[in-house]
């Protein structure tokens, strides 16, 4: 499950803009962070999944879902 924050109005120091979290039988294994357009893989067995080219297809998924975020907020 993915659970994705946006911030709407005045930014707060510190929170990016937009956020993701994505959570397997309770234990996170990613985040993404608006501010520095990175998905950050949370589990050991993330870190291999992170350097294929699928990594790359969710990160861009995460900025599409912020930028369309944007156009209704």
């Amino acid at each position: 499950m993915t659970t994705y924050t946006g911030l709407n109005g005045q930014a707060v120091p510190g929170t990016p803009e937009n956020s993701a979290v994505t959570t397997l039988d309770e234990q996170q294994i990613d985040y993404y962070d608006s501010d520095i357009k990175k998905l950050i893989p949370k589990q050991d067995w993330m870190k291999e999944f992170a350097s294929g080219d699928r990594w790359k297809k969710y990160t861009e998924i995460r900025e599409r879902l912020q930028k369309i975020s944007k156009r209704f907020s």
